[in-house]
């Protein structure tokens, strides 16, 4: 996934969630190793957040060459550490974790959830507050040349409205203003994280299968890969919020299907969180008091009503329509 001219969030951690980084000295070293990169043409670095225990960073691969890159970075500030500190072994967890990230809207939700990482963890009140985030460089007007910020700038001065103040823009668009919301943010994110592989195409032989049996083969790969489901796009919270304001515009929701009459509230609200926050069966189930079988079994209906019931559809469209009104994000 590492083309030239290709957006990754970078994640690693220590070994054993041992820390990182345990003196000053040793974030700006781990930076420093960030910025010769950066100098040689391999990474841009548009944001970042250096924790105890771990790091986020936003680059962007100008040549393709982001594995070797950070097996560089991580490989020195490695060697130091362990210099430093009398220890020998493995410093990181693995290799690094990357996800591609192929729009603006996903990028500016990565920026503000790195600039909320220290906030998460109680460490500061506001981003700009930690020294070693790249918050704290945009909203303070300086910093080092080799943070790229002409995309994040760019993008806040065209989100807010052209407003020339780079401080002010940038506020604007990745601030998140209440604990709420940074809080389904980080969970949209972490989420999203653990999803980043894409749907690969089937071979041959999988294609030339009657189509039950392909579907069960395909369910069974899913299994055995650990493939996760779509990227999620919000947080449950977020759909809950959605479906009681449709309520109170709508009233109550009864769908009739077949000899019954169900609850549209709940299956669209089960539908929404497999759909849109890509929750697994077992946390849907925790969430209403319910068995995998339970959930399983309504979403299904939920699915076929969407096919079959146009009037059940349209309803579910206006759910969503609500989760993109500004006091719902």
């Amino acid at each position: 996934m590492d083309e030239p001219g290709s957006w990754h969030h970078v994640v690693n951690r220590g070994i054993a969630k041992r820390p990182l980084f345990e003196e000053r000295g040793d974030i700006r070293y781990f930076l420093s190793c960030l910025a010769r990169e950066v100098r040689r043409g391999r990474i841009e670095v548009h944001a970042y957040c250096v924790m105890t225990t771990h790091f986020h960073l936003l680059l962007r691969s100008p040549v393709g060459g982001l594995s070797e890159t950070m097996r560089r970075v991580q490989n020195l500030h490695a060697r130091r550490f362990n210099r430093i500190h009398q220890r020998d072994g493995s410093l990181v967890r693995g290799r690094f974790f990357s996800r591609p990230i192929h729009d603006d809207q996903d990028l500016r939700a990565v920026v503000a959830y790195i600039d909320a990482n220290p906030v998460n963890a109680r460490i500061v009140a506001h981003p700009e507050a930690y020294e070693f985030g790249s918050a704290s460089i945009y909203l303070r007007g300086r910093g080092p040349r080799w943070l790229n910020r002409s995309w994040v700038e760019g993008l806040a001065r065209s989100t807010a409205g052209g407003r020339l103040d780079p401080v002010i823009a940038y506020r604007a668009t990745y601030e998140l203003g209440t604990p709420r919301s940074i809080a389904e943010l980080s969970d949209v994110v972490e989420r999203r994280l653990k999803c980043w592989r894409p749907q690969r195409k089937r071979g041959s032989l999988l294609r030339a299968l009657p189509q039950d049996q392909r579907r069960w083969m395909e369910w069974k790969i899913r299994l055995a890969d650990g493939l996760g489901l779509a990227p999620p796009v919000c947080a449950p919270g977020a759909v809950l919020r959605a479906i009681e304001r449709n309520a109170k515009e709508g009233g109550a929701w009864l769908v009739e299907d077949g000899l019954a009459a169900r609850r549209g509230s709940l299956l669209v609200w089960i539908g929404l969180l497999r759909d849109l926050c890509g929750l697994t069966w077992r946390e849907i189930g925790l969430l209403g008091q319910a068995s995998v079988m339970q959930v399983r079994h309504l979403h299904g209906i939920h699915r076929r009503l969407l096919r079959e019931n146009p009037a059940y559809s349209a309803r579910c469209d206006t759910v969503c329509d609500t989760l993109l009104l500004p006091d719902n994000n």
